[in-house]
């Protein structure tokens, strides 16, 4: 009786770790980038290349996307991808005046 407890024990602990390495590697890591673009007035920063971010919720982003629209700014922060939408989280930012 013990035998089988202890091996359905070990058969469950297995099956967790498998379950757990098998997870999309999107879900455990998001790319660093440093970006030129403008801010719009849908929470998003537009690059220069035309590819929309949506600006996720920190004080960051907040931040940018409530005081800067329609300027140019110089974004630093990571970027995941969900359901083909890319969410960048604001670390840092700086206006571009002139350029």
């Amino acid at each position: 009786m013990k035998a089988a407890i202890s091996k359905s024990l070990v058969l469950v602990f297995a099956l967790m770790v498998i379950v757990s390495l098998c997870r999309p590697a999107a879900v455990f890591s998001s790319e660093q980038v440093t970006l030129t673009g403008e801010v719009n007035d849908s929470y998003q920063v537009v690059s220069e290349n035309g590819q929309t971010y949506e600006v996720a919720d920190n004080e960051k982003g907040n931040e940018l996307v409530l005081n800067h629209i329609g300027e140019r700014v110089k974004v630093s922060g990571s970027v995941e991808e969900e359901d083909d939408v890319k969410i960048l989280t604001v670390t840092s930012f700086e206006m571009l005046k002139g350029e």
